[in-house]
């Protein structure tokens, strides 16, 4: 008993050993027993398998366009991608035997690290805000908003001023800039101050007030100058306010000019041979001019087809042109030449004109198909086509 076990196991170490012949790094097993083929290196494919020894692998090169990035077995190289997946990406480094095409997300995106998409960073252009790290490969720009006591100095949030004793406030602290001050001004003798007696206490309002009063030489020539620039000011505003309307006015006066065009043409659209079109904005008078659709290009037959066969409307077409159910049953077992079927038909009869067909579509509001039309209808068929 023990023997026959000892045997068994013998065999199934000596088949493990036989059967799970593996190669060294480099090799893949050949279709050929107990060899070991080389695989070919990166920028190349195999072209045909070794037979007697690892050597005899022959591998090729990849063709442009074509890639393989590390030693392989492939019969083929893979094909390079030819553009970046997402219009946010910009190219990095084109494509070579031994990589793909790569794209990384363009300026002023980063690779989001969740869903691996480009997103726009954030600007940091609010107001009160400063940036805290830039914007990176895979991380968005971190901002931060500065408190209502501060303001923005150098991407710093820095805390505003305060006035000291014996000034007053011109200008209070904003987002932009620090809080402006000045000096009040000296106060002079309780004589020579008519708004100020001897019983009445000095104060900063009271100085205030007493400077706008008595101002210097110095503020009365600013005050001037900021009179003479706010003029200035007055002046190209008001330039501008009269250049806008003299444009708002011609254009509502061109406005004018095209709508009364549009209306005489349209209303010349009233006879039962006539019809109406817009090209370029402009009303297009149609009229039955006796154009045998059979004398059309046959690739106007293929191009209506492309839009009626999809959807089904050359049946309702069909029913304009008082074709019964027995024809439109027959075209329908090939959906696909059912129009070209319908349109060759109907091309036979007398009064199948280019502008019957036009007023057909134009009835089933199937105002792309009946565009198509329009050269054969406007005077601009080709030279090698005629009535």
């Amino acid at each position: 008993m023990r023997l026959s076990v000892f045997v068994a196991l013998l065999c199934f170490v000596a088949c493990g050993l036989v059967c799970g012949l593996s190669c060294p790094t480099g090799q893949f097993r050949s279709s050929v027993p107990r060899l070991c083929c080389n695989l070919c290196p990166a920028g190349h494919f195999m072209s045909k398998e070794c037979q007697t020894s690892a050597n005899d692998t022959q591998c090729s090169p990849c063709r442009s366009g074509t890639y393989n990035a590390k030693e392989n077995k492939d019969t083929a190289c893979r094909n390079c991608r030819t553009s970046c997946r997402d219009q946010k990406e910009t190219i990095v480094k084109n494509c070579s035997s031994i990589s793909d095409l790569q794209c990384d997300c363009s300026d002023d995106y980063y690779r989001d690290p969740h869903s691996l998409q480009c997103r726009k960073c954030t600007p940091c252009m609010k107001k009160g805000q400063v940036l805290v790290s830039r914007c990176g490969k895979y991380k968005d720009a971190v901002c931060k908003t500065c408190g209502k006591e501060d303001f923005v100095l150098n991407n710093l949030c820095v805390p505003c001023d305060r006035c000291h004793k014996g000034e007053f406030v011109v200008e209070e602290c904003s987002p932009k800039r620090n809080t402006v001050c000045r000096k009040l001004p000296t106060s002079t003798p309780p004589s020579s101050s008519p708004h100020i007696t001897s019983q009445e206490p000095v104060t900063g309002t009271k100085l205030v007030e007493r400077a706008d009063l008595n101002p210097t030489p110095a503020e009365i020539k600013a005050q001037k100058r900021f009179q003479d620039e706010m003029w200035g000011y007055r002046a190209v505003i008001m330039l501008l306010v009269l250049i806008i309307l003299g444009l708002v006015l011609h254009q509502k006066i061109n406005l004018c000019q095209t709508i009364k065009t549009k209306v005489t043409t349209l209303k010349k659209c009233s006879g039962p041979k006539e019809s109406c079109a817009v090209s370029a904005g402009t009303p297009l008078l149609i009229k039955e001019n006796n154009f045998k659709f059979s004398k059309t290009r046959a690739d106007v037959t293929e191009r209506l087809a492309m839009h009626l066969n999809a959807s089904k409307d050359w049946k309702r077409l069909a029913g304009l042109m008082n074709y019964s159910s027995v024809y439109t049953q027959n075209w329908e077992l090939t959906p696909c030449e059912a129009t070209q079927k319908l349109l060759q038909d109907w091309s036979q009869r007398s009064d199948a004109t280019v502008f019957t067909l036009y007023q057909f579509l134009k009835e089933l509001r199937r105002d792309d198909a009946a565009s198509l039309l329009l050269p054969y209808l406007t005077g601009q068929v080709p030279e090698c086509e005629t009535v």
